[in-house]
């Protein structure tokens, strides 16, 4: 597989990562591509010449060919550029320096106006049939400098024969053999010194062409051999200069890290003596436990394939100690990144998503701590993100939000330490946003992330009062209004695509999207804010079905019109974190499905759909937890491969239709005894949010019905079985989530009960046969906690179908 690398060069030439890059394991060849890509500002021209530079660790550069696979779009130059094996072998340490120079009319360079550098460095490999590959860039300069000897030594040599040779035949033979084995010579250098010996080898094939060549020959072996010379001159020249910059760039960057609290070797950085240590050694336990990750996400792997890492709460600095200082101990989240940097060595991702709430963010959380905790969890994740696009979410905790105005983090710190990451990792959003979408063209996949944390116009001190901590506050999870119009305007708009239909779409959040909604009122000022996350399910709802609508939110109107669309993109999944445990959910009236994923650190695991709580176990491989989620476009799957403590999952690919039928959608709960692959079962009643055995009824398991963003909850419509309500057992019960736990929260049953009738919750038509709308009364619309809906009716399940604000055809 090959892997790129790239690097964005700004107008004043600075180079971003500015840390060195992973560029693969030593020995490998030409699976490194490297690409730079220079600002539209930078000072590019047409026909200047463009090369690279590559330097050692003691400083010694060699160069490239000039560059022509570049190109030139709306300003700015991208270049890309293949690693030749001589360069992947050296392992270490490389300094790759971008040079633009300006060229007369001639095409004699006149002057260098950029010069710019990045880095990247290698791992160790084996040895080859017993002989170690060369250990650096300096002893490749040596061996070089050994051929360009050799070449010289062939050009006088062959002068020599030519001058003997001027009037004896037998000497002139004798001067052309000679002449052949100088130039075989200079072949042979050429061999060792792939960059510069095409001089020598010119002179072999001619020589073998031809013997009264050999003067011809051995003239160009001199012209290139004074070319080598020249370019050895240059060599020495930059040396210097080179050596004085890596030694400010290591020095700048292990300043920096130390000054963001990492210790001198710690994952990143510089050790006493001043060598670049790039990773700690990773432990055994850890090594394992990603093999059989990587096993388990190469069997779900193929050419159709797109694959995502979910990495999230994170908390760092969640444990605190007396006085209220941070813990540093972050073993189960660095061995995380070391997990994930392992796996991926055999089953490398398309993308890591930092799935938000990587700061501790609690009351003891000060201003400096989050930054502080935002740095190190980056820096926790950095043996695989160096060389893995990799997207930031931002979570309910990252912005410290139980402080006070003072000192929470605002939206441009935020921005600083997370949206920049995803820009540089290729992402589209609006400045300063910490929301937006990355495309993936070979994969022909788009990744949105949604920030649930948008709260746009919510000034810190219109909801906090002094040093008082809110967590009604924190957890008012919220898209604003901007956002919402991004996200049915822009993340969701494949029109500049050439196959809308061929494409995918995966959405990030870090909260669930039908949590946390509805209106908060804070004392400090009187005001009502509006908060609710379900107005992103609407828009991909009406998405699905080409539907158009307005949302009002927070007091403004945001419209959404998909009608016209003659192809859409694929719907995977969502996919969230948030609440510390394993989870699943058909969400929305299309039943999308919604996968939540564990903590990845340690402590705070809340009990997962299966009934366990999967508690983490230092010092194994159980230590943390991340989720790796495989689409399997070409089968239809979605793989959740667990690393850590926890478990697997796989679900079947949704393939939406003109309607939704919520049956099958139902949840897998301890209270939906009767989910079973279809969602209903024959013979079963329903009695509050159990079931019971019914002869000629049928019981639906726990379907998704949320109250919508007008206030009111959708209209139903069922066909296949009779809302008979002369009969006892046919029933509805509403429920709300409390803590984790489905408790009723309306109910109605049919005549002779002696409890509430169909008709105070429901007003009931019928359409056709066994064919029924039921609309929403008042005195529903009045609870307004409701998330889920089951029905038991008259009849048999094999033909029901359950729809919300959707007419079955």
């Amino acid at each position: 597989m090959r892997r790129s690398i790239a690097f964005h060069v700004a107008p004043d030439g600075s180079v971003s990562p500015a840390i060195p890059q992973y560029g693969g394991v030593k020995g490998e060849h030409n699976v490194t591509t490297l690409s730079m890509t220079l600002s539209a500002s930078a000072p590019y021209r047409e026909g200047d010449l463009v090369r690279l530079r590559f330097a050692g660790g003691d400083g010694s550069v060699l160069s490239s060919d000039l560059i022509t696979d570049y190109i030139v779009q709306d300003g700015r130059m991208v270049l890309s550029y293949a690693l030749p094996a001589v360069l992947t072998r050296v392992g270490g340490q490389l300094g790759v320096r971008l040079v633009l120079s300006a060229v007369d009319e001639n095409g004699t360079e006149t002057e260098t106006f950029l010069s710019s550098e990045a880095v990247l460095w290698f791992d160790e490999a084996p040895t080859e049939n017993g002989t170690p590959f060369w250990t650096g860039v300096s002893e490749m300069l040596k061996r070089t400098t050994a051929a360009s000897d050799a070449a010289a030594a062939a050009r006088d040599a062959a002068r020599n024969e030519k001058e003997a040779a001027a009037s004896d035949a037998d000497r002139a033979e004798r001067a052309s053999e000679a002449a052949n084995e100088s130039a075989l010579a200079a072949a042979t250098a050429k061999e060792n010194a792939t960059l510069y010996a095409s001089a020598a080898m010119s002179a072999r094939d001619q020589a073998e062409a031809s013997k009264q060549a050999a003067a011809d020959s051995a003239a160009k072996a001199n012209n290139d051999a004074q070319k080598i010379t020249e370019s050895a001159q240059d060599i020495e020249q930059n040396k210097e200069n080179i050596q004085t910059l890596m030694q400010v760039a290591y020095s700048l960057q292990s300043q920096k890290l130390q000054k963001d609290g990492h210790a001198p070797n710690r994952l990143l950085g510089t050790d006493a003596a001043g060598n670049v240590v790039t990773k700690e050694e990773t432990p055994s336990y850890v090594v394992e436990e990603a093999k059989a990750t990587a096993a388990k996400v190469l069997s779900h792997q193929s050419e159709d394939s797109f694959t995502l890492a979910w990495l999230s709460d994170l908390h760092v600095g969640n444990a605190y100690q007396v006085g209220g200082k941070w813990s540093q101990d972050e073993t189960s989240n660095t061995e995380a990144g070391l997990g994930l940097h392992e796996m991926s060595k055999t089953a490398p991702c398309d993308v890591i998503a930092v799935g938000g709430d990587l700061a501790s963010g609690t009351i003891m959380t000060a201003h400096d701590d989050g930054l502080a905790q935002l740095d190190e969890c980056i820096g926790c994740l950095r043996p695989v993100t160096a060389y893995t696009p990799t997207l930031y979410l931002m979570g309910n905790h990252d912005d410290a939000p139980f402080r006070a105005t003072a000192d929470r983090l605002t939206r441009a710190e935020l921005f600083s330490r997370l949206g920049r990451q995803n820009l540089l990792a290729g992402a589209v959003n609006g400045k300063g946003c910490l929301y937006g979408y990355k495309d993936f063209e070979a994969q022909k996949m788009r990744v949105i992330y949604l920030d649930t944390h948008d709260k746009n116009g919510w000034e810190s001190a219109e909801c906090v009062a002094g040093e008082t901590a809110n967590s009604a506050y924190m957890d008012a999870c919220n898209l604003s209004a901007k956002q919402l119009r991004w996200f049915a305007n822009v993340a969701l708009d494949f029109s500049g695509k050439e196959s809308p239909s061929e494409w995918g779409v995966i959405v990030l959040s870090h909260t669930p999207l039908t949590i946390h909604s509805g209106t908060g009122t804070y004392t400090a000022n009187g005001k009502s804010y509006d908060y609710n996350t379900d107005n992103a399910v609407t828009i991909l709802d009406a998405y699905l079905r080409k539907g158009s609508g307005t949302i009002t939110h927070g007091g403004e109107t945001v419209s959404y019109d998909f009608s016209a669309l003659t192809e859409q993109a694929q719907l995977y999944c969502h996919i969230h974190g948030h609440i510390h445990a394993f989870r699943y959910a058909a969400i929305g009236a299309k039943g999308i499905p919604s996968i939540g994923c564990p903590n990845t650190r340690d402590g705070s695991e809340r009990k997962s759909d299966d009934g366990n709580t999967y508690v983490k176990t230092a010092g194994t491989g159980k230590s943390c937890s991340f989720n790796v989620i495989t689409i399997d476009r070409k089968n239809g799957k979605i793989y959740a491969d667990n690393h850590g403590a926890g478990i697997d999952r796989e679900w079947d690919a949704v393939v939406y239709s003109a309607h939704t039928n919520l049956v099958p959608t139902s949840l897998d709960t301890d209270y939906a005894t009767v989910y079973n692959g279809v969602g209903y079962a024959n013979d079963t009643r329903i009695s509050g949010i159990n079931t019971s055995a019914g002869a000629g009824y049928v019981a639906t398991g726990i379907m998704p019905y949320a109250r919508k963003a007008d206030g009111t909850f959708p209209t139903l419509y069922v066909k296949g079985a009779a809302v008979d309500t002369a009969k006892s057992y046919v029933r509805m019960t509403c429920m709300q989530e409390v803590d984790g736990n489905l408790t009723s929260s309306a109910s109605a049953v049919g005549a002779g009960s002696g409890q509430t009738a169909w008709d105070y919750w429901f007003t009931i038509e019928t359409l056709g046969t066994l064919y029924y709308r039921l609309t929403p009364t008042d005195n529903l619309t009045a609870k307004a906690n409701t998330r889920y809906i089951r029905m038991s009716l008259y009849g048999a399940g094999d033909d029901l179908i359950i729809t919300a604000d959707e007419p079955i055809e």
